[in-house]
């Protein structure tokens, strides 16, 4: 009975110490964030180029084109793969064995790709541009303009 009493309670103070100690070991990993190396992201970017294309340009619109991506973007997209918040069966095996660094890695290097091929017709952006500023009347959608939404001038 005694021994019992004792191993409970020495149990009890080493999970209090593992909390105490848990939140400070977090803090120091958010506190160090992992930096991304283009140069380590291109070397395994490779098995990447199969399906998004050289230099994260695909060429099927199936597959998006990485090229110049918003690296932070990137490396969220992936950890939603790899804790399969996102349902891509084609992508959980080749996200699997990556880690947060090979995450960096990859987002830094396609950030740094210049996109090309794929480009939207510009005769759609000023159609676009248009719909922005005017609505359509005739399908009934008011102008983006009005809602209060920055223009291109208050943005840049």
């Amino acid at each position: 009975m005694i021994e019992s009493r004792f191993s409970l309670g020495l149990a009890g103070v080493i999970a209090c110490l593992s909390l105490s100690f848990g939140p400070v070991a977090a803090a120091d990993e958010a506190a160090s964030p992992v930096t991304g190396s283009a140069e380590a992201g291109a070397a395994k970017a490779a098995v990447c180029a199969a399906c998004h294309g050289p230099g994260g340009n695909s060429a099927n619109p199936e597959w998006p084109s990485l090229a110049g991506q918003n690296a932070a973007y990137t490396r969220e997209q992936l950890a939603m793969f790899k804790s399969k918040k996102r349902n891509n069966p084609v992508m959980f095996p080749i996200i699997e064995p990556l880690t947060e660094q090979d995450f960096a890695d990859l987002a830094a290097y396609f950030a740094t790709q210049t996109p090309s091929g794929l480009e939207a017709d510009p005769s759609y952006w000023k159609a676009g541009e248009a719909l922005y500023k005017s609505g359509d009347v005739a399908r009934n959608i008011p102008a983006c303009a009005a809602a209060g939404l920055p223009d291109e001038e208050s943005v840049s």
